[in-house]
């Protein structure tokens, strides 16, 4: 019985492995959703308009869910990580926790529609040919425009800004 619970553990890590090398040898990131598409996204400064979730208030609960599935594994648990970004100007993805203090706002509105224009549109880095970028969660549909409220709601109050009706 443990034999056959060790093979099928061995199984699944061996999948796994195959799944990550080929996302990798195909020029994804593991990390990066399969949605990711690199052209798509603008350099960091040239996003577009916020979108629909800007305007509204988010579940700061179900935003901690989805950020801990969806953004914890470039920005680390609670947004404090610097994860490692090869090939980026700075060689690091960008900490939430605290914030760039240009998207930062103590109006809980506009720091919304700050941080809404890279959620809803992606971010390339600046830098050679960094390996991550912050994926089009809303131009590409990975997320509808309540649960980016909700991430948003949770990013917020990892930043001391309530957000509420």
């Amino acid at each position: 019985m443990i034999r056959n619970r060790c093979i099928f553990v061995l199984f699944i890590c061996a999948v796994f492995f195959v799944i990550g090398g080929a996302a990798h040898s195909a020029g994804k990131s593991p990390l990066l959703p399969a949605f990711a598409e690199r052209s798509r996204v603008p350099a960091s400064g040239k996003q577009g308009p916020p979108g629909a979730a800007a305007g509204l208030i988010g579940n700061w609960k179900k935003g901690e869910i989805l950020f801990a599935r969806h953004c914890q594994a470039c920005h680390g648990p609670r947004g404090t990580d610097k994860v490692a970004n090869p090939d980026s100007s700075d060689g690091t993805v960008p900490p939430l926790n605290p914030i760039d203090p240009d998207l930062a706002d103590k109006k809980p509105s506009t720091f919304a529609e700050k941080i809404d224009r890279y959620i809803q549109h992606g971010s390339m880095p600046d830098g050679s040919q960094p390996v991550l970028f912050m994926p089009d969660w809303g131009d590409s549909k990975g997320l509808s425009q309540t649960e980016i409220a909700s991430v948003e709601a949770y990013i917020l109050r990892l930043n001391g800004v309530k957000r509420t009706k």
